[in-house]
């Protein structure tokens, strides 16, 4: 960085960039990357020429949090003969901060010479492993503070009475269960090295998982009942006095046939779907269940573990059925577009694009009715995308495939699963089920953890209908 005819300035210790924030001014940075610096950093700025003391001010020289905009207290100092100036701060930074210091061209040397360009440095403040005092009502006291997961990990109470928190998450308890932050990646490895699959919920909310351990870079969980892992910062573990609400599976007792349903804790309140018949053997009440297959020791078969490369038993006609005499149980006056049931007639489409492309048309049936919310959808209405093909989730409308017509839509997803999540080349492959987190379409398709128990959920409704011929494709 440079004055006006060469007056150089040199940081004596480089830091890092994270993130990016609107200034006014343009600004060159330092370094392209942001450091890790210590929480009592002093930075030190060498000229060749000596600084006007009456331009040293937190007007020309200042560091600004990234994320607040607000100006940290810093104190500033000249030093050898006015040609180095410290920047000292007055409180400490915050852990798990980003923040910037700036140099601007109202600094001028005591030639009356200006910077010719405003420049910044971008550092963060790394977030301290706490060991945290666990109250009876869940509530946390911080007892002692650590650089590293190994020395907190030394130091917590292995009786309950402590967890160890990093930044705004619990990553350490003796027991319980993990929650997700939103959008989240599963790896296969403690490292964090290989991503494996990812999950998030229709709402944004948490997702709930079975805690197995904590380790220095990641937290090792169950997902549908196998191993992954995730960061500190992507999940939150819940010791058992924080838990208020966990995810359940209910057995209801009806008179041909008792039924299946998952009842979804999140965000304080439960999301229930039909998801099949029940187990047989299991009496009507509540069950618990990690992977949406085995329940009370045993393993239970629905939709979701069906090939879909079979074909379906049922004719276009009776699919036609389906959807004219279920269209009649939606409440279509709550979409604005919807003056006659939107897929009705499709049938057709979905027997084609099983003739063509070899997927079962009652699973295609039942993934347009979820994806879609039976064709009345923002995406479906006005894309005539019935699938939700690469509405990804950081902006489903707006990335969401456009089609010319509702039978378009069909046929490309019958070419568009046949090609990739069907074909065991392609790095989608997980095996021809709509499945779990864990197996089958559901592991890359989409981020819902739930997502192929519901669509079982429609296949069982539209396969009771219809006279259960597609659940003997199961045996």
């Amino acid at each position: 960085m440079k004055f006006k005819h060469t007056i150089l300035i040199a940081l004596i210790v480089s830091v890092a960039l994270i993130g990016t924030t609107v200034l006014a001014q343009e600004w060159a940075n330092w370094t392209e990357e942001p450091i890790e610096v210590p929480e009592e950093k002093v930075w030190t700025v060498t000229f060749d020429q000596p600084i006007n003391p009456e331009t040293l001010n937190s007007d020309y020289v200042y560091v600004e949090n990234e994320n607040t905009g607000e100006k940290h207290p810093t104190s500033l100092d000249l030093r050898e003969e006015g040609r180095v100036i410290t920047v000292t701060p007055d409180e400490k930074y915050d852990a798990g901060e980003t923040y910037q210091l700036h140099i601007t061209d109202g600094l001028k040397s005591e030639k009356d010479v200006a910077l010719n360009q405003n420049t910044r440095q971008i550092f963060t403040i790394p977030d301290k492993y706490e060991v945290a005092q666990l109250s009876d009502n869940g509530d946390l006291t911080v007892q002692a503070e650590y650089d590293t997961y190994d020395a907190a990990r030394e130091q917590v109470a292995e009786d309950g009475s402590e967890v160890i928190v990093f930044g705004n998450n619990t990553i350490w308890a003796p027991d319980g269960i993990v929650h997700t932050d939103g959008f989240t990646i599963v790896y296969d490895g403690k490292e964090l090295g290989s991503s494996k699959t990812y999950v998030n919920t229709v709402e944004n909310g948490e997702v709930e998982l079975e805690y197995i351990a904590t380790h220095p870079q990641s937290i090792e969980i169950k997902l549908a009942g196998e191993t992954g892992y995730v960061g500190h910062d992507s999940a939150n573990v819940l010791p058992p006095s924080q838990i208020e609400g966990q995810s359940v599976y209910e057995v209801l007792d009806r008179p041909d046939e008792n039924v299946l349903t998952h009842k979804v804790y999140e965000d304080g309140i439960y999301r229930v779907y039909t998801y099949g018949w029940a187990p047989e053997g299991l009496e009507p009440g509540e069950y618990q269940s990690w992977d949406g297959i085995t329940f009370d020791g045993q393993e239970h078969k629905l939709f979701n573990q069906l090939d879909i490369t079979k074909e379906t038993n049922y004719t276009a006609e009776d699919l036609n059925n389906y959807i004219k005499e279920e269209s009649g149980h939606q409440n279509y006056e709550t979409f604005r577009r919807a003056e006659t049931p939107p897929l009705e007639g499709l049938g057709d489409a979905f027997i084609k694009a099983q003739e063509e492309y070899g997927v079962n048309a009652l699973f295609l049936m039942s993934l347009a009715v979820h994806e879609s919310a039976w064709g009345t959808s923002n995406i479906a209405q006005d894309k005539n995308n019935l699938f939700g093909l690469n509405a990804s989730d950081n902006d489903p409308y707006g990335n969401a495939d456009e089609f010319e017509s509702f039978e378009e839509s069909v046929m490309y997803a019958g070419y568009f699963i046949k090609n990739g999540y069907l074909n065991p080349d392609d790095y989608r492959y997980e095996g021809p089920f709509a499945g779990n987190k864990t197996f089958g379409l559901n592991v890359r398709y989409a981020s819902d953890p739930y997502w192929g128990q519901k669509i079982a959920g429609h296949m069982y409704r539209a396969d009771k209908y219809l006279g259960e011929k597609d659940r003997q494709l199961l045996e």
